[in-house]
């Protein structure tokens, strides 16, 4: 069974892969590259987090209590 932390690292890796990519098409030079991949890659990732911090907070709320 894999940890928590595998699974973190791996969707870290693909979110920046994702954003590496993504900005690369679009764009030539590589200083401009590096800022919207940051900026792309922290997209993700705290759009993500927040998601999954909305759903925590709804499981608490609504699920649990019929457990």
């Amino acid at each position: 069974m894999t940890t928590l932390g595998t699974h973190l690292g791996f969707f870290l890796l693909i979110s920046f892969v994702t954003a590496l990519v993504s900005t690369t098409i679009r764009l030539r030079h590589p200083q401009v590259i590096a800022r919207e991949t940051l900026r792309f890659f922290l997209q993700i990732s705290i759009g993500i987090l927040i998601f999954a911090a909305i759903i925590g907070v709804v499981e608490w709320a609504f699920v649990r209590p019929l457990l």
